[in-house]
């Protein structure tokens, strides 16, 4: 899991030499488009792991909730991907760590109650993580998991970038960075973000629920996507040294909200010509991120977290209805491998099939005592 941390007082930026014209400055109106919190679920049928089918689609609130990366791969090969499996890319892992949540909750609730101010508090939570994820798209980012109030981003190069340029990526993330710290003042001013950017060689894992247990427990078709690699644990330590506004990269440079780089493009418009982002630009922008949403096949909603399909999936409670926040009481329960994470960190990288048993493990205990996974990472 993330940890714990207080961040220290602010730093001066180190990179003194780091130059830009024009900074990014997103307009509120960025986010009228983005998705209500309260939308319509279609619940679909989970097809089975060859042939996605060509018919049968999830919803796209269903498909917002796995990863670009998966719903892509599983989109050109037209069937799930391989599990147990992984592959090893080069790219820059960005983990955006957003402060404030706490202290809004209360005040909300305070003002407006207990259940109205969850309600509300809940809404903007969402209003905050949906801009902040389609201002990570827009770079050609991925938010890989959203682990309680912290975005773990990915970047890697891009069908038209140099494959062998490791720089393409990196700097489309430290500008992404830029634009997040900036754009979460706009959507709420009560909160604030800090982060950790680290490169280097990170691990795609797939993996699914195979022993018995878990297929007598009914869990045997879960999936589940994650990251690993040594960028992951020095991003986290980076985050750790980043004050409030700051993104820690590594090699000493430090962006704030007044850091002027050299200069800041994005997937869809060039905001060195221009301080704002055309109404054209975030249209096209949105309307990508909405066409992506609505070509995810039903054979995919094994990746869903397991929550959402215990109530909306297929046999689950919930059925066709509307999704909306929720406010209850629970019990949560953090359970710490260190031996697998360690090993997650070896240049070879982690032994996936072990790993796959590890998850199955946990989710057939899980699923004995009628709980949920909410997080399976590989991180600190």
């Amino acid at each position: 899991m993330l940890p714990a941390h207080t961040p220290p007082a602010r730093r001066a930026a180190a990179d003194s030499s780091a130059q830009t014209p024009t900074l990014y400055r997103p307009s509120i109106s960025s986010f009228s488009s983005l998705p209500s919190t309260k939308s319509r679920i279609s619940t679909s049928t989970i097809t089975g792991t060859g042939s996605t089918g060509s018919a049968t689609l999830l919803s796209p609130e269903e498909a917002s909730f796995i990863t670009s990366s998966v719903r892509k791969e599983i989109n050109a090969k037209s069937r799930l991907p391989g599990a147990p499996s992984s592959s090893v890319v080069q790219g820059s892992v960005l983990l955006a760590d957003i402060s404030g949540f706490t202290k809004l909750g209360e005040a909300l609730k305070t003002e407006h109650g207990d259940a109205k101010g969850v309600e509300i508090f809940a809404d903007q939570v969402s209003a905050v993580i949906a801009g902040l994820t389609l201002i990570v798209q827009r770079f050609s980012g991925e938010v890989v998991k959203i682990a309680g109030d912290c975005l773990i981003c990915v970047f890697v190069n891009i069908p038209g970038e140099d494959e062998y340029d490791d720089e393409l990526s990196l700097s489309r993330a430290k500008y992404c960075a830029h634009a997040l710290l900036e754009t979460i003042k706009v959507i709420n001013e009560h909160l604030d973000l800090h982060g950790g950017l680290q490169q280097g060689v990170i691990q795609r894992i797939h993996l699914k629920a195979t022993m018995a247990k878990a297929e007598q427990l009914g869990v045997g078709r879960q999936r589940w996507f994650c990251i690993a690699g040594r960028p992951i644990k020095l991003a986290g330590i980076l985050l750790d040294k980043a004050g409030p506004g700051q993104v820690c990269v590594f090699g000493g440079l430090v962006i704030d909200r007044a850091t002027v780089l050299k200069e800041q493009k994005c997937d869809d418009v060039d905001v060195g010509s221009s301080p704002t982002v055309s109404p054209v630009s975030r249209s096209r922008s949105i309307s990508r991120v909405s066409q992506m949403l609505t070509s995810c096949p039903a054979a995919a909603a094994r990746y869903l977290p397991p929550i959402y399909r215990a109530k909306y999936g297929a046999g689950g409670a919930g059925g066709v209805g509307v999704f909306t926040n929720e406010y209850r009481r629970v019990v949560v329960a953090f359970v710490s491998l260190p031996g697998v994470f360690k090993q997650s960190l070896q240049s070879k990288g982690i032994d996936v099939a072990h790993l796959n048993d590890v998850y199955s493990t946990l989710n057939a205990l899980l699923s004995k005592f009628e709980g949920k996974m909410l997080f399976f990472l590989l991180s600190l």
